[in-house]
């Protein structure tokens, strides 16, 4: 008490009441009563007292606590009895303590909590903004996303495109993938200007319906091309507001009212447009997905201009080749015709003139009768061999009977003679009913009928001229012997510039001529050549004694066999040979036109195999992009079914949770699968293609291999120190363990006691030549990697499919057929 400037020993005797502060008197004198008359046990209360300076301070009185007196007070509180009451009421005692410190630290407590409070309002404030921000975010992402996948669907159509009409495919995709954005739109067309007529196609696409047209309104189609050349789109918000080009009503007519909103989206051959029911439809966000919509479109149509113009020169050049194989053909047929009739021992060799007739069939010249028209010693008088099924003896015709044979030979042009003209002349009895009558160089003409009804064409004149050129050579030297001479010495000549081999032979093989084309094409000068055989020329000696029989039984047979060039390296050939009697000599000769087709097989031969590997590889393509998608889509329901997994493992006990472990597992092991059909289709993987050294990939995939294959098999390796190769590590090493499990299995089945997998690697070079057999490769030094083992094998007709996709011969539960595939 004296800390409070009271005296102790004053104190006594004085009242409890004058010590406490007047406005907490009252109070205090309730609970005093209330304890004395033993109604109410107080045990403590808060009041202020008033010391010597009259300065008032807070305390508590507590009746219970005498542990720490500040002050005591000798006061009435004692009862005289067990029972309190008023009657045995004695005094009262306590003690009482100062609290003022602890007021001043509870009103510090709440501040701090009401400031606590406030703090913990403004974050939760950031926070909640926070969320709402990770909210626009997410859906950001998730729009991104869409428009991504909605791109690459439409990029998937447009890259199916060939023509521009089948753009239809096209437009539905773009159709559903703005539906599916939630783009607010009714309708949308493709305006495509075609460059070589300037006339606009339209492609329109609503409620999955949709057509190609070719417009036929000039302001329409003004309109579109302006857009075209303005190069950026063209937005009209609202046509019921403001129309700048007055198309309101035409684009209702077409769409159906009302049509609010239409834009324009210009690329390089039209534009792309799209229109909405409500007003100011597309925004800065859709005008922007748009125009990556309609850069795709650029791209397709580009890709279909470029088709075409594949096509068109794939077409010209089949054209072409087609046009030289049947003029080499024609010239063979002309050539063999022309033995023929050099062969002809007379004008009335009859088996000759059927061969001429064949000829002319041959050549594509429908022919039911041929003749020879030759100037009489009589004037006014031709002279006539003829045939149709046999041959007619010569006779000497008028001229003025028949007008077409002074025709063509007064004016040196070919004439085609029609059925009128040919009733009315000596043969409406032979039942002829066209006939074309071509000029012979050096006179005469050569007439070739029909009696199908039909007429001759200029192709076919054009070959019946030229036919008549070899006949006349034939048919002149028969009738002028004395120039027999000078006519051999022009064959001779042809022969010499033939661009084909001309050799002629005995039965024997014993060469009789050859021309320069002939031994350059088999390597031999003119010298050496007088020591070589027919048979020598032969790799197979029996492909020789084949011919020759086949020649004296057919008179003529053309043939393609494999000859021996000088160098000693094979050569293909393909010719023609006749079997002629020499009426000087009586002996029977060969006479054979031969070609090098050895460059032509080769080239033949190498494009099967680019055909083949071609085929393959979009065959490849077109099962990869397959299978991108479906293991796209089964990945996405992999990872959620695997996250529940693992979620419920967390809250499962005993048997369950063994089995959602086991499920999970078997989630993860179709996750692996999913994965290898990613890596085969190339999708969800950047190859990071870099030099590294072989060897550690390969030693690290046969220390897998060692690790986990049966302790049975095993595995030797004949590595080169160095070997950079330019690759995916990790790809090379799936490359590797995919062959090394196949081999695995193959030893397995085979079922051998000692089963051996032997993997080499060194370096090889390879040549121009080896490099062209194979798609890609190219000349210099490549690393061979053999892997050999003692298995089972495979046949012929597996080997042919083990590349292929999901080809495999193991059972259901061992293989997927993607290990070689991947390859």
């Amino acid at each position: 008490m004296r800390e409070y400037g009271l005296d102790p020993a004053e104190l006594i005797g004085t009242s409890l009441f004058d010590l406490i502060h007047p406005e907490d008197r009252e109070r205090a004198r309730h609970r005093v009563d209330d304890r004395r008359t033993g109604e109410r046990s107080t045990r403590s209360f808060e009041l202020r007292l008033v010391f010597a300076d009259n300065k008032s301070m807070p305390f508590e009185w507590n009746e219970s606590d005498t542990t720490r007196p500040l002050v005591q007070i000798d006061a009435e509180g004692v009862y005289s009895s067990d029972r309190p009451s008023s009657a045995d009421f004695l005094y009262t005692q306590g003690v009482a303590r100062n609290i003022s410190a602890r007021q001043a630290e509870e009103s510090s407590l709440e501040d701090m909590r009401r400031e606590m409070t406030r703090r913990m309002g403004a974050h939760a404030m950031q926070i909640r903004a926070a969320y709402r921000q990770l909210q626009v975010q997410l859906e950001e992402r998730e729009r991104h996303e869409a428009e991504t996948e909605t791109i690459q669907r439409i990029r998937d159509e447009i890259w199916r495109m060939v023509e521009p009409e089948q753009v239809d495919e096209v437009l539905r995709a773009i159709g559903g993938s703005l539906r599916d954005l939630g783009v607010n739109f009714h309708g949308i067309s493709i305006n495509h200007v075609d460059e070589s007529t300037g006339q606009v196609g339209f492609y329109s696409f609503e409620d999955d319906r949709g057509g190609w047209s070719v417009s036929e309104d000039a302001g329409e189609n003004l309109r579109v091309m302006e857009f075209m050349k303005a190069g950026v789109p063209a937005y009209r918000p609202d046509l019921h507001i403001d129309d700048p080009w007055g198309e309101l009503e035409l684009i209702e007519a077409g769409w159906g009212p009302p049509i609010r909103s239409v834009i324009d989206v210009p690329f390089e051959s039209g534009t792309f447009a799209i229109n909405s029911r409500e007003a100011d439809a597309f925004p800065e966000r859709e005008q922007a997905l748009l125009s990556r919509m309609t850069g795709l479109l650029q791209e397709g149509f580009h890709r279909v201009r470029d088709l075409q113009a594949l096509r068109e020169r794939s077409r010209e050049a089949e054209r072409l080749a087609a046009e030289r194989q049947d003029a080499l053909r024609k010239e063979v047929v002309l050539s063999r015709a022309r033995d023929q009739i050099l062969s002809m021992h007379s004008l009335r060799d009859g088996p000759q003139h059927r061969d001429m007739m064949a000829a002319l069939r041959d050549l594509g010249v429908p022919v039911d009768g041929l003749s020879v028209q030759f100037p009489a010693s009589t004037p006014g008088h031709y002279d006539t061999y003829y045939t149709s099924d046999f041959p007619v003896p010569a006779e000497s015709l008028p001229l003025d009977d028949y007008p077409w044979v002074r025709q063509v030979w007064e004016t040196g042009r070919s004439v085609v003679v029609g059925p009128e003209q040919l009733r009315d002349s000596a043969f409406e009895d032979w039942e002829t009913y066209c006939l074309v009558e071509a000029p012979l160089p050096g006179g005469g003409s050569l007439g070739v009928s029909r009696q199908d009804g039909g007429t001759f064409t200029d192709d076919m004149i054009q070959t019946v001229e030229s036919f008549a050129g070899v006949v006349a050579a034939g048919f002149q030297r028969l009738r002028d012997f004395g120039r027999l001479e000078e006519s051999e010495e022009r064959y001779r000549h042809m022969l010499e510039n033939l661009p084909l081999a001309v050799v002629y032979s005995l039965l024997d093989g014993t060469i009789l001529y050859s021309n320069p084309m002939a031994r350059t094409m088999y390597g031999y000068t003119e010298e050496e050549w007088k020591g070589v055989t027919g048979e020598q020329l032969y790799v197979n000696p029996q492909d020789r004694a084949e011919l020759m029989r086949t020649v004296q039984g057919q008179q003529h047979t053309e043939f393609g066999y494999a000859m021996r060039h000088k160098s000693g390296r094979e050569i293909w050939v393909r010719g023609l040979l006749t079997l002629v009697a020499n009426p000087a000599t009586g002996r029977q000769e060969i006479h054979g036109f031969t070609e090098d087709v050895t460059e032509r097989k080769e080239m033949e031969a190498q494009n099967a195999l680019l055909e083949e590997q071609l085929r393959q590889s979009q065959k490849m393509e077109a099962v990869g992009q397959l299978t991108a998608g479906i293991a796209h889509n089964f990945n996405n329901m992999l990872q959620g079914i695997s996250g529940n997994l693992q979620l419920a493992i967390l809250d499962a006990e005993g048997e369950m949770g063994h089995r959602l472990a086991d499920a999970d597992r078997v989630t993860h092991r179709a996750a692996d699968m999913i994965r290898q059909l990613m890596v085969f289709a190339r999708q969800g993987i950047k190859p990071a293609i870099r030099s590294v050294q072989l060897r550690p990939i390969v030693q690290n995939t046969i220390e897998i291999c060692r690790r986990t294959f049966d302790r049975k098999i095993a595995i030797e390796t004949d590595l080169e120190e160095e070997i950079h190769v330019v690759g995916d590590p990790g790809l090379l090493q799936q490359v590797l363990l995919n062959i090394l499990i196949n081999s695995r299995d193959a030893v397995y089945d085979g079922g051998t006691e000692s089963p051996l997998i032997r993997l080499r690697a060194e370096i090889v070079h390879v040549s121009g030549e080896e490099a062209s057999d194979h798609l890609d490769a190219t000349e210099g030094p490549h690393v061979e990697v053999q892997i050999r083992d003692n298995g089972i094998g495979m046949d012929s007709e597996t080997q042919r499919h083990i590349f292929e996709p999901f080809f495999t011969t193991k059972p259901v539960d061992r293989g997927t057929g993607l290990g070689l595939a991947t390859v």
